[in-house]
């Protein structure tokens, strides 16, 4: 667990997405929830370490199954998107699909744990903007898209932190089959413009406004090459044969076929935007 401010600890070391905590006046405000069972109890006690504040909420900041599908181990009201109520849907009959898919070299953590697992959906939604006042501080979120269709952006004013979800992943290839890519890109360049010291990224480590800058370059990177080679008159499979990005961030051996596979994807998405 990662001291951030007083009031925040996040946890970027699980299989799957980051999670993070805000210790509030009015009790716990949880951001995300870990994808694995045994990471979802080790997360409790370590909050446990730190505080014994009631759970007062769970934040989704979007429906993809590796950030929700562990908040069936906490007991208090979650909240996304209303974008998000369709892939909570999906989820209920597709869940092992979307392991296979995204974590083929860590069945051996998973595969027993996909039963107890349980798609709970969230109680509260909203459309473009919600704040929560906790008493010593506010949490606004805020529909931002990019990502998915349910992405959000999570600012603590006063801790001058942000939770970007998977709308910044550091030093780590994104997922794009869902992408809308311009509106990504604006999402990112208002990050620069706002007050902020610390961003949590959906995936690696926590960082500042350097990972937001270098994750622009990725995006921009992308969209230069499909453009580049859609002008040349190369179709979306060619381009997903021809794009050089995958040396841009670190990439363990062992998992490149599968990274390999989200860019040919990403391809196949962003060529029909640009």
């Amino acid at each position: 667990m990662e001291k951030i401010t007083d009031k925040i600890y996040v946890e970027t070391e699980y299989l799957g997405n980051n999670v993070g905590v805000i210790i509030t006046r009015e009790g716990l405000v949880l951001i995300e929830s870990p994808m694995l069972s045994a990471d979802a109890r080790h997360w409790k006690e370590a909050i446990r370490k730190v505080t014994d504040k009631k759970f007062a909420y769970l934040i989704s900041t979007h429906h993809h199954f590796d950030h929700v599908i562990g908040n069936c181990h906490f007991d208090c009201p979650a909240i996304a998107h209303k974008n998000a109520i369709g892939g909570f849907e999906y989820l209920k009959t597709h869940l092992r699909e979307e392991f296979e898919r995204f974590f083929p070299e860590d069945r051996d953590q998973w595969e027993a744990d996909v039963p107890n697992l349980k798609v709970v959906m969230p109680q509260i939604t909203f459309s473009k903007e919600l704040f929560l006042n906790m008493g010593d501080c506010v949490i606004e979120l805020k529909f931002v898209g990019g990502h998915s269709a349910s992405s959000v952006s999570i600012y603590i004013p006063s801790e001058k932190t942000v939770f970007a979800g998977d709308n910044i992943d550091n030093e780590m290839h994104p997922f794009l089959g869902q992408a809308r890519l311009s509106v990504w890109i604006d999402y990112l360049k208002g990050i620069l413009d706002m007050e902020v010291d610390t961003i949590i990224p959906g995936h690696g480590p926590v960082g500042d406004k350097q990972i937001a800058i270098k994750f622009l370059k990725y995006l921009e990177e992308f969209m230069h090459q499909v453009k580049t080679l859609k002008e040349a008159g190369y179709s979306p499979e060619e381009v997903g044969g021809k794009i050089d990005i995958i040396d841009f961030f670190p990439v363990d051996p062992k998992e490149r076929p599968t990274v390999s596979n989200l860019i040919t994807e990403g391809t196949k998405v962003i060529y029909a935007q640009v």
